[in-house]
């Protein structure tokens, strides 16, 4: 019996794990659940959800938590998600430390281009995230989503995880 996996993707908004979340996800034959905080936040209540995210360390801790629960019942969970305190970085490796992590890298000038094309134009989180979200991360490897498309990333990664 094959042995079930977190896939735990981290990168800056905008470096495309989403996409690559997308194509991730149909490589698997078994069942397979894939978590997302921007999910987790548009299901939080309206009046909770400003652009601060006040309760954004509540929000990644309950992710975490919510993928240990799917996993432990044996399904393969892709998480989607940015890590950008040395906290949530623990956080995440106490409550997953079987999960594979992948950093999502993409350049600066890249990030802000494709932060202008979906009209959100958040520079100033693109680079805050951009200085920590790989900072003191060990990932087991990275990709980096300027040189390859999604759907070829999305197949190195799952190629990457199945070969332990």
């Amino acid at each position: 019996m094959k042995k079930n996996i977190i896939c735990y993707l981290n990168g800056v908004s905008s470096s495309g794990k989403t996409s690559i979340c997308s194509f991730l996800v149909d490589y698997f034959s078994e069942p397979t659940i894939y978590l997302s905080l921007d999910n987790f936040h548009k299901v939080l209540c309206k009046k909770y959800s400003t652009e601060k995210w006040p309760l954004y360390k509540e929000e990644v801790k309950g992710l975490h938590r919510t993928a240990k629960v799917w996993y432990d019942m044996g399904f393969n969970v892709i998480i989607d998600n940015v890590l950008e305190t040395s906290s949530l970085k623990q956080d995440a490796k106490r409550k997953l430390p079987s999960a594979k992590y992948i950093g999502v890298h993409l350049s600066l000038k890249t990030l802000l281009e494709r932060e202008k094309k979906r009209g959100r134009n958040d520079f100033k989180l693109v680079k805050y995230q951009f200085e920590r979200v790989h900072k003191d991360m060990d990932y087991d490897f990275s990709v980096d989503s300027e040189k390859s498309s999604s759907e070829e990333l999305a197949k190195r990664i799952y190629e990457e995880i199945n070969n332990d």
